[in-house]
């Protein structure tokens, strides 16, 4: 991606699997759809099956129009996060067996402000989000073993570099894992957005959104 060949930080992961690990790898995201379709908002679109993004798209300008036609005001927060799945933090995903060493490096590289960071830290205290999906355990350490120890090798280099962020793009589970990080923080946010009484309700034909 747009850097020198030999440049380890230029790199994007790519995930080369088997047919016989994909196929595991399909078998386990299958498993974790009924936990992702109770534990995923009901406005999450965009990472279960049936859910296009073109649906909040409509929600949005309905909510908007209501807004302009009662003479209130209103507000739509569009966040565009570059290359979010490269930066999923997999601790607050799964449970992970990694050294504090590695997880510094990490927290490094992201370049928090000072506030950020210890509003980090204590995510890393709270519920992991599949733990608190009440994805079962087995199916939990498949998932955290498929995120473990993910390496890539670079031509001319004698040893494998390894990745511990994200949640490989182009596999098999990389969206829907992304979902279940995207759905413990559009929880955080709403609560937050409740507490501070600016959530709205829009009601058409005595249905609420």
């Amino acid at each position: 991606r747009g850097a020198p060949g030999m440049d380890v930080e230029g790199f994007r992961q790519i995930l080369l699997a088997d047919c016989f690990g994909k196929a595991i790898k399909r078998a386990t995201r299958n498993k974790l759809l009924p936990a992702a379709a109770l534990y995923f908002g009901d406005m999450q679109f965009g990472e279960l099956p049936g859910r296009g993004t073109d649906v909040p798209t409509l929600l949005i300008r309905l909510f908007l129009a209501d807004a302009k036609a009662r003479g209130i005001s209103a507000a739509a927060l569009f966040l565009d996060v570059v290359t979010a799945f490269y930066w999923v933090i997999r601790d607050l995903l799964v449970p992970l067996e990694e050294s504090d060493h590695a997880i510094c490096v990490l927290l490094a590289r992201l370049q928090l402000t000072r506030e950020d960071w210890f509003d980090l830290c204590r995510q890393f205290d709270s519920t992991p989000a599949m733990t608190a999906a009440n994805v079962p355990g087995a199916l939990a350490g498949q998932v955290a073993a498929a995120l473990s120890c993910t390496s890539f090798a670079v031509p001319h280099l004698p040893e494998l570099a390894q990745a511990r962020a994200g949640t490989r793009p182009g596999d098999t589970m990389g969206g829907l894992l992304y979902g279940f990080l995207h759905s413990r923080v559009i929880k955080a946010v709403d609560a937050r957005l409740q507490d501070a009484g600016l959530v709205s309700t829009l009601c058409t034909r005595g249905m609420g959104f």
